[in-house]
């Protein structure tokens, strides 16, 4: 099987890796005054003004309304909205230079994250946005709408297509409308949950060029839940006290309930959200539905993973396994967040910080640079 250069094993489409990616620091834009943020209109033509007023300029096509942009040293950040009244910010990150750009969009796990899905001492989702547009790559993150929103959390409608779904397939749109955005290639990178479902995202975007999977599930997220629990408690202090074998009895019971259609107590529900809601996400089965759909995937997984495992990996390996279409790299040290991890693998290395592996990003890079035959590393 062929490895990239740290050894991380590559199958399917073979990566390159005699050239690197380049990282060229690139020259703020004339719009930006010396690292300032600046605030633009909502209309299409208005004035840009810095924040602390010392200087003006104007534009005639200020772009997909954005409210502030920030000029850093290799790209720069354009705020969005995506959606109407109940829609949700985002931040999109751009190569410096002149585009159209390839572009991915970035969708969370499970839980309400921020657009960065902070997660202990980690921002995985601005490594890969900042990563990916050293790299010649947009990427558009938002918040997420239990995280925006979050009397969601106890509405008894929610479903996971509302809750990810749908506002993926709104960012989507977002992009693709933008005159930087090269519309012919705009990806879905879905982390965890966001990769579980980044396959039926794709069946109902059929316009979207391809999806990275990263520290995807391929079985039920209810038996994962399960799984989870008795694993971080386990690795722990090395054993499953008293205590700890109850909540796991209570959680198993209650992901029975829920798939005989009964209603457990709610505060027996896993992280308190809905029967309907556990019942529409147990109905998600990636595999069946990354099947049926005709992109190209990318499926990116940490041999540290203590959330997301080998018996995932392997459904995945073993159901698309030399299928064209279908790229696989295994990185042994990376951990659910995509960083490395050195030592056994701890739910404590998420308080550690770390920034997600420049090896990953590379891959992302030249995956996409191979699907189109153009090279994304431009300024």
């Amino acid at each position: 099987m062929p490895r990239n250069r740290r050894g991380h094993s590559i199958d399917a489409i073979r990566l390159p890796r005699a050239r690197d990616v380049l990282r060229i620091a690139f020259i703020a834009p004339m719009i930006i005054i010396g690292g300032t943020t600046l605030s633009l209109p909502p209309s299409g033509t208005g004035h840009v003004r810095t924040a602390d007023a010392r200087a003006e300029t104007t534009t005639t096509d200020a772009v997909a309304r954005p409210s502030s942009i920030l000029s850093v040293s290799r790209h720069m950040e354009i705020e969005l909205w995506i959606g109407g009244d109940t829609g949700l910010p985002a931040t999109l990150t751009l190569p410096h230079g002149s585009g159209q750009f390839p572009a991915v969009v970035l969708v969370h796990g499970s839980g309400a994250h921020d657009r960065d899905e902070t997660i202990g001492a980690n921002a995985p989702f601005r490594d890969i946005a900042h990563g990916l547009a050293d790299r010649g790559i947009a990427a558009l993150r938002y918040e997420k709408r239990t995280r925006r929103y979050p009397r969601l959390l106890s509405d008894e409608q929610l479903t996971i297509d509302r809750e990810t779904t749908d506002d993926a397939l709104l960012a989507i749109r977002k992009l693709r409308a933008l005159r930087m955005i090269d519309q012919r290639r705009v990806f879905v990178l879905g982390h965890s949950q966001g990769g579980m479902l980044a396959p039926r995202i794709a069946a109902r975007a059929p316009e979207v060029a391809g999806i990275v999977l990263l520290a995807a599930p391929s079985r039920p997220l209810l038996d994962l839940l399960v799984e989870q629990h008795r694993r971080i408690d386990l690795l722990d202090d090395g054993v499953i006290n008293d205590a700890e074998q109850l909540l796991i009895r209570r959680l198993i019971e209650s992901v029975r309930a829920i798939r005989a259609g009964r209603e457990p107590l709610p505060s027996e529900l896993p992280m308190g959200l809905s029967a309907r809601y556990w019942r529409s996400v147990d109905a998600v089965d990636p595999v069946a539905e990354a099947a049926t759909i005709r992109q190209p995937m990318l499926l990116l997984q940490g041999g540290h993973d203590l959330q997301v495992v080998s018996a995932d990996w392997l459904r995945w390996r073993r159901a698309f396994a030399g299928t064209p279409r279908v790229t696989f790299v295994h990185y042994d040290t990376l951990n659910h967040l995509g960083i490395a991890q050195h030592g056994p693998p701890s739910i404590r290395g998420y308080r550690v910080p770390g920034k997600v592996s420049p090896e990953l990003l590379d891959d992302i890079a030249l995956w996409i640079e191979l699907l189109h035959g153009v090279r994304t590393d431009r300024g």
